[in-house]
């Protein structure tokens, strides 16, 4: 069910998920709850990561899950935070990243309603982590820590 790395979708971009898709995707979206849900350390996923090239996330946020479709960032904080990264599809691999440490996202639910939300902290640097998934970006293109 998981797409691991070397898998080369990882690093594809994933399409729009247009409102016909977002209604009618509730099968991935419990599928990537229940990975999710899975292990306490797993606090997101995108759709990629289970070789669904659309852009559609999962979150864990306050205790629920958050359906994300097409998600914008409409702005980021100057302030920044660094922090170990791990990944679903890149087992026992971690990388020190620094993401912006506020920022606010525009997106769909899984209702098709447009959404505008400020994350911040963990909130925010999980988005950002599925974002980069989103964009074929992996914790490896990070630089390495030694």
């Amino acid at each position: 069910m998981i797409v691991y790395y070397p898998n080369k979708i990882l690093q594809c971009i994933s399409r729009k998920a247009r409102k016909s898709i977002v209604l009618n995707i509730s099968e991935a979206f419990d599928v990537m709850k229940n990975i999710v849900s899975s292990r306490s350390e797993y606090i997101g996923i995108a759709a990629v990561q289970i070789g669904l090239l659309r852009r559609i996330v999962i979150i864990k946020y306050i205790g629920l899950y958050m359906h994300i479709a097409n998600p914008i960032v409409l702005w980021r904080s100057k302030r920044m935070v660094t922090k170990m990264e791990g990944c679903i599809s890149i087992p026992y691999v971690n990388r020190l990243v620094t993401r912006c440490a506020y920022i606010l996202i525009s997106y769909r639910n899984n209702r098709n309603i447009r959404i505008r939300k400020t994350l911040q902290w963990n909130n925010a640097i999980c988005i950002q982590h599925e974002i980069d998934h989103l964009n074929g970006k992996l914790i490896n293109d990070y630089k390495k820590v030694l």
